[in-house]
This record gives C-alpha cells, sequence and structure tokens, in this order.
C-alpha cells in the first residue's frame, strides 16, 4: 500500500471560516475553576468541555494559554466544572469577561474535600476533578480530569450556546426555540455583537463601560484613554450591498485609493456606512468596531496595528469599549493585512 499525502486546507478555510464552522455546533455552557498558591479563585467560562472515558469517569476542558485559570489549574492540579443553568447567562458572561473581581459578584463555595469553587447559584450541577493530563495544542492547553465527585445543585435546564448566542433547552413537546426570550427564530433575524463574537472565540479581553462617545476626541477627552492605543474602525458598503471594515491607528487617515485597491471595488462604489448599515452589523454611530459577527464582511488591517501592544477599540455600542491586546484581535478577525493609511 503506497501512501499519499492529504491535501492542504482548502484557501477558504481561513479563521473565520472556522469560527463559523464551530459557531454552528452548540454546546452547554460551563464556568471552569480552581484556586491559585494564596488561596485566591479563579474560573472562566468555557464550552470546549467534552466527556472522555466512562471507566475511569474522565473528561477534558481546554483552556487558553497564559490565562490565570490555567496558572491555577496547573498549580492545584484539580478543578471544577460548573455547568450552568438556563437562568445563569449573566454568570456566563461576567466569567467572560476579564473582570478580575468575578468571584466577588458570584455565590459561590469550597465544600470539604472540593477541587476548586462550587458557583452554587449559577450551577444546576458541578464536577470536582483530578488533573490526570495536560496537553499543549496551538494557543491553548487540553487539561484531563478524573471526576472523583459530581453534585447536582438545582434542576434547572441547561444554559446552552451556539451561533454566537445563548439558547436554552425547550421543553419536551417544545418545537425549537430561539434565544432565551423562547420565541421561535426565523433564519438570519438575530444580530450578533462584536462582543458576543470575542466571548464566543474565548477571547481575553475587558469591555470598559462609559458615557456614549462619537469619535477619537471623546476617547481621548472624555475617557482619558491613550492616543497611541486607539484603533479606529472604519465601515463602507459597496454598491453591491457588501461591508468592508478597516482598522487603522486613530491618529492615521485611510488612504480611499489604498483600500479600493486591496478590496478590488472601485473608489467611486464605495461609501461611508450610515446608521441603519451599522445596525445590520449589530453596531452603533460611535461604536464602529473591527470585529463582526456577520459572514462575508471583508476585514482589513492596516500592518501598523501589529505595533500596538494594547488597543482600545469599539464594542458595537457608542457607550462601551474593548480593551484587547492586537495580537489577539488580529488572530481573531482573520483580517486582511495591508497598507490603507495616507501618506
Amino acid at each position: 500500500m503506497t501512501s499519499r499525502s492529504l491535501p492542504g486546507p482548502p484557501p477558504g478555510l481561513l479563521a473565520q471560516g472556522y469560527r463559523q464552522l464551530m459557531a454552528a455546533f452548540p454546546t452547554g455552557v460551563a464556568v471552569v475553576a480552581s484556586f491559585e498558591r494564596d488561596g485566591r479563585p479563579w474560573g472562566m467560562t468555557c464550552s470546549a468541555l467534552c466527556s472522555v472515558t466512562l471507566d475511569p469517569p474522565t473528561l477534558l476542558v481546554c483552556l487558553r494559554n497564559g490565562g490565570p485559570t490555567l496558572a491555577a489549574v496547573r498549580h492545584r492540579r484539580a478543578f471544577t466544572v460548573n455547568l450552568l443553568h438556563r437562568d445563569a447567562r449573566a454568570t456566563a458572561e461576567l466569567f467572560a469577561s476579564g473582570d478580575p473581581d468575578r468571584f466577588a459578584r458570584t455565590r459561590w463555595s469550597a465544600p470539604a474535600g472540593s477541587a476548586g469553587p462550587h458557583l452554587v447559584a449559577a450551577a444546576h450541577a458541578v464536577a470536582d476533578c483530578r488533573v490526570s493530563r495536560i496537553c499543549q495544542v496551538g494557543d491553548h492547553a487540553v487539561v484531563f480530569g478524573e471526576v472523583y465527585r459530581a453534585v447536582q445543585h438545582h434542576r434547572l435546564a441547561p444554559l446552552l450556546y451556539g451561533l454566537h448566542r445563548y439558547a436554552i433547552w425547550p421543553p419536551p413537546g417544545d418545537r425549537a426555540v430561539g434565544m432565551v426570550t423562547g420565541v421561535p427564530e426565523p433564519p438570519h433575524s438575530v444580530v450578533v455583537s462584536p462582543v458576543d463574537v470575542l466571548r464566543s472565540a474565548g477571547a481575553e479581553f475587558t469591555v470598559l463601560t462609559h458615557q456614549p462617545i462619537v469619535g477619537q476626541a471623546d476617547a481621548e477627552q472624555l475617557l482619558g484613554l491613550p492616543t497611541g492605543q486607539l484603533l479606529k474602525t472604519m465601515v463602507f458598503r459597496t454598491a453591491a450591498g457588501g461591508f468592508i471594515l478597516a482598522a487603522l491607528p486613530a491618529g492615521a487617515r485611510v488612504s480611499y485609493r489604498r483600500l479600493s485597491t486591496v478590496v478590488e471595488v472601485p473608489r467611486a462604489k464605495l461609501r461611508q456606512a450610515d446608521p441603519a448599515d451599522l445596525a445590520a452589523l449589530g453596531m452603533q454611530p460611535g461604536g464602529a468596531s473591527p470585529v463582526c459577527g456577520r459572514s462575508g464582511v471583508v476585514t482589513v488591517f492596516d500592518p501598523a496595528v501589529a505595533g500596538m501592544g494594547v488597543v482600545y477599540c469599539g464594542s458595537g455600542r457608542a457607550d462601551q469599549t474593548v480593551r484587547i491586546a492586537a495580537e489577539v484581535l488580529i488572530q481573531l478577525v482573520g483580517p486582511r493585512l495591508a497598507a490603507i493609511t495616507a501618506d
């Protein structure tokens, strides 16, 4: 038998396509938690959870390298998996937010013999696990945990997540339901916000809430954000109805000639998006974001963005700003990198 090499990935299967693929696989929602050396609790929202074997009872979770939760798990060699119930969406969002005081804002306990924090109000069940193995895969660690105790706290339906939004398990006999409201959902009716896209990707970021702002001057004067870390996103609509997002340092000017060359759309067929266009992307005026959950959107980053370190960019809302590492943002968005600033 002769071996043949497997074909490489198709040209279109890039980061955005992979995220869309996995977003179409709904899962339950969990918070993985443990304790640091000083006893401080750490935890993060996780949907990358899988049963491995029944004998011994083993599951796996995938945690981002460099995060405090993974550091605590490595130290303690134990962790809890808190399976969230239908009413715990706020807890899921809290533990995905990067808030360092997240445990001060939710009820939890540490029963005798527990592997980590139990979120007694938000979890319908908790598994206490001993680490049996940790494997490095790309920018994440796959942590195998042998379950030595499972506790049920509430008899509530589980919280679900898929297609960049939360849902609940329908009662027996119900039709498929939409989001937490339970209203049947027509295709393509839900607009996914940039922050929800970041959360679904498991990115490390912080959301700053403030009074509504419009433009660079407001960000500098009202929020006191450093000019060199402000990322500007310009949204364009093409004559054919497509969308283009252009991200560049806030102090730079976009070159329409260069941008039209990169996206292969004549300058005359590009116009800046109006409020209705932004709404179709889940954004508000003053909140344009380089992150977008709508398929088919072309995103271009000027190469200067890669050297900006931590950036402040739009969240989709005029009263919130996202703080995120430029490297993480570029890896998540998977944009075209091309010079689009004016000389």
